[in-house]
């Protein structure tokens, strides 16, 4: 027989671990230095001249904490390795001018600057960079999506003059192993 007392118990005990009425770390981003890890898919879309899918990866990337703006505030971190692995549609990405930067800002907007990126398709080889500025953190399922337009800089793979990439609120990124978070 369940009892108010043992349901009490109970309750104080699954709020313990959740981690709810913990006190709050001085920085909740994460210490300077921390490891930085994620992965995730990504669709690569043609947006001119006409909006398409042209294929879909998986990516993973990691790094090192840069920044702590402090408790809610946010932070950088420094993507030092990525790599894109079993597109379909024989598309192949090769990241190029590492590291990359990313942030999170008090708003859970996040950014990956400096993307620069040749994809190789059958007609060829082309380069796009830009930024991912459209980023967000789902609370409900703690993940995020990372998403933006990058630019061509080069001709001659038969994809148009930008490319989509969207994550879809799959990325998993983790710091010193657990969600990244403010």
């Amino acid at each position: 027989m369940i009892t108010a007392r043992r349901l009490t118990t109970l309750g104080v005990t699954i709020v313990a671990l959740l981690g709810f009425g913990a006190v709050p770390p001085a920085s909740a981003f994460a210490p300077v230095n921390s490891p930085v890890r994620a992965a995730g898919p990504m669709t690569f879309a043609q947006q001119r001249p006409a909006f398409s899918a042209v294929a879909r990866c998986s990516n993973e990337f990691s790094g090192r904490v840069t920044a702590d703006r402090g408790t809610g505030r946010g932070g950088e971190a420094r993507i030092d390795r990525i790599s894109f692995a079993n597109c379909d549609s024989g598309l192949a990405v090769t990241p190029r001018a590492l590291p990359w930067a990313l942030a999170l800002d008090s708003s859970r907007t996040i950014t990956l600057r400096n993307v620069d990126i040749d994809v190789r398709t059958s007609r060829g080889t082309c380069r796009f960079t830009g930024d991912l500025l459209n980023g967000f953190f789902d609370n409900t399922l703690g993940l995020y999506n990372i998403s933006g337009v990058l630019h061509r800089r080069s001709a001659g793979c038969g994809v148009g003059d930008t490319l989509g990439l969207d994550t879809g609120f799959q990325e998993l990124i983790l710091v010193n192993g657990t969600g990244l978070t403010l």
